[in-house]
């Protein structure tokens, strides 16, 4: 398919341009109309530009630390953001990943805690939007504030659905990723079979055929009802067959990785950078 040649041609090029020495994050403190004050980190792009498209990335349910070292420093963030901030730099774009766990006194893993805790629905919009102001307004990062995406996974893919919704939340993103995002959303925006979400900017969504965030039908139906309303921001899905959730953690088959997710992760990965280069 000519979306999938595209990815792979822009995988070869990045192959080839070869990894760039990745400089650390600056930590910074970023404040959402909740007035909660988030730890965040900034990645620069490995580029000297007048101005910079940016990603305000969200994490899923597990939260932004390792397990294995659960505390507030870069050298103790997940793989998965830190490669994902690093490809965003290599490809010229600055990246902003927000912790929404821990300022507010939550544990890092809220994986099961259903709609207790942090909610993914309103608390992390305001968070996702505290970060596209600091992106946006912190003028020596030189980041052009009409190329901001939001990029997140699982209960981050969730809220970068819910931030674009075009009736609820101001409307600053250009578009919106979301890895296996849980499109059931508590029964907002009018619930699941009589939904009234539509998102104002491109909504791409990338989800495994295996994952249970998938055969429920919640996102296929709250894209087919986006549709109808005349919307056309909401993307059909981009489906992985055969990949788990989280398929994308999957470097290696182990125990938790298939060689199918391993593959999806592959193809995943480029595809998505491909969208933004949309930004």
């Amino acid at each position: 398919m000519p979306l999938r040649l595209a990815a792979a041609l822009f995988c070869a090029a990045f192959a080839a341009a070869g990894p760039a020495s990745a400089a650390a994050p600056v930590a910074t403190t970023i404040v959402n109309d909740q007035g909660v004050a988030l730890r965040a980190w900034y990645f620069a792009p490995d580029t000297s530009a007048g101005s910079y498209p940016a990603v305000v990335m969200l994490h899923g349910c597990s939260g932004v630390y390792s397990y294995s070292k659960p505390n507030a420093t870069y050298s103790n963030l997940q793989k998965l953001f830190t490669e994902w901030a690093q490809r965003l730099n290599r490809a010229g774009y600055a990246a902003l990943l927000v912790d929404s766990f821990t300022a507010r006194g939550h544990d890092q893993n809220q994986c099961g805690n259903g709609s207790t805790g942090t909610n993914e629905v309103v608390d992390r919009a305001h968070d996702a939007l505290a970060g596209y102001r600091t992106l946006s307004g912190t003028t020596s990062w030189l980041i052009d504030p009409a190329r901001v995406a939001v990029l997140g996974w699982s209960q981050g893919g969730s809220t970068t659905m819910s931030v674009l919704d075009i009736s609820t939340w101001p409307a600053v993103f250009k578009m919106g990723i979301a890895f296996y995002p849980g499109c059931g959303l508590y029964n907002a925006y009018g619930g699941i079979s009589t939904s009234l979400y539509a998102p104002y900017a491109p909504l791409h969504v990338l989800v495994g055929t295996r994952d249970a965030f998938y055969t429920s039908g919640y996102c296929d139906t709250r894209q087919q009802r986006s549709a109808a309303m005349g919307s056309t921001e909401f993307k059909p899905l981009w489906t992985y067959t055969d990949a788990q959730h989280s398929f994308d953690y999957c470097t290696t088959t182990s125990s938790s990785c298939t060689s199918v997710d391993v593959q999806a992760k592959a193809s995943a990965d480029p595809y998505a950078m491909t969208i933004l280069r949309e930004l």
